[in-house]
């Protein structure tokens, strides 16, 4: 038996049904809308971020800055705006002295700025939206004379801790911790 003139057996092909055709330009057009859009966002200049953590650290302080870039990159130039650089993805660095750097990172060639606030050691700046500084010292009661300053290490941007080296001699010892509580943001 015969179906619209082909003989029995013969696969019938998309282009045969009406339906089929339709459905083939629409995902053509739809293909060429698709290819359009990604064709001017390949265009655009990739877009460049990165972290810093702790957000708030002190002088001295070790921190990680990360590439959270949305493309992946091969090769990263970091400037830490006190003279030092670094070329991977998570460089570590240390600020010895406190002030205000500009951290720069350059990937897929686009470079994005960052401003980092390095506090004194003896202080920890907490929220970086509202910021306030929290100095510490502590006396040993049985040496009444023998004052030390905390020693601040941030954690997060709501919490770090003292230590009190001039006492313990152990810096690394955490002896006080401060933790902000219900913090919102402001604006």
């Amino acid at each position: 038996m015969l179906d619209r003139g082909r003989p029995r057996g013969r696969p019938r092909s998309l282009h045969d049904h009406p339906m089929n055709r339709k459905l083939v330009v629409s995902i053509t057009v739809f293909a060429l809308a698709l290819a359009a859009a990604w064709l001017a966002k390949a265009g655009a200049a990739p877009t460049v971020t990165f972290e810093i953590d702790p957000p708030n650290p002190v002088a001295g302080q070790p921190i990680v800055l990360r590439d959270t870039s949305p493309a992946a990159s091969s090769s990263w130039l970091w400037s830490f705006g006190d003279g030092g650089s670094a070329t991977s993805a998570a460089p570590s660095h240390t600020w010895a002295s406190p002030g205000t750097y500009t951290v720069a990172l350059t990937a897929q060639g686009t470079t994005t700025e960052q401003t980092v606030t390095i506090t004194p050691s003896t202080t920890l700046r907490m929220l970086q939206v509202h910021p306030f500084d929290v100095t510490i010292s502590a006396q040993d009661p049985n040496h009444g004379d023998a004052l030390s300053a905390g020693q601040g290490v941030s954690v997060t941007d709501r919490f770090g801790w003292f230590s009190f080296p001039g006492i313990t001699h152990d810096p690394g010892n955490p002896e006080v911790t401060v933790k902000v509580l219900e913090a919102r943001k402001w604006s």
